[in-house]
């Protein structure tokens, strides 16, 4: 990912075997001053067929200082009905607001399955920039 600011920076985490819940909340990184994400993508190492019951979704949450927060920063990224492609990259379209974080709030990442497909590894991906310019215009 790449935008035309100086002052930006990506995070990244890949989750090996993510099973175990159908559900996990995840910390990926904590601001480390008032930022701004900008961008965020995922990708899920298996092939998910389209399906109503055997679905993944992957989004991004603000989750405070504490960790605990699931306020979304982002559009979730499959769900019901919608495949994966192994290995290939879905952007996320990040909130208008709720995607200025503060310093020291974790970023999490909130992976549900609708079904025990047990993919072998989820990718996801955040750019921010540094102070709050605004949020996302």
């Amino acid at each position: 990912m790449s935008f035309n600011y100086n002052n930006a920076e990506s995070a990244q985490v890949a989750i090996l075997d993510p099973a175990g819940s159908l559900t996990s909340n995840l910390t990926m990184v904590r601001a480390p001053v008032d930022v701004s994400a900008m961008e965020s993508e995922a990708a899920i190492a298996n092939t998910v067929a389209s399906s109503t019951s055997a679905h993944v979704t992957i989004g991004l949450q603000d989750a405070g200082s504490t960790g605990a927060g699931t306020t979304a920063i982002d559009a979730t990224v499959g769900g019901s009905g919608i495949a994966w492609t192994a290995n290939t990259v879905k952007a996320q379209t990040m909130s208008t607001s709720a995607s200025d974080l503060d310093a020291d709030d974790a970023v999490n990442v909130a992976y549900t399955e609708g079904a025990a497909l047990d993919p072998d590894s989820i990718w996801a991906d955040v750019s921010f920039v540094y102070g709050i310019p605004g949020g996302i215009a």
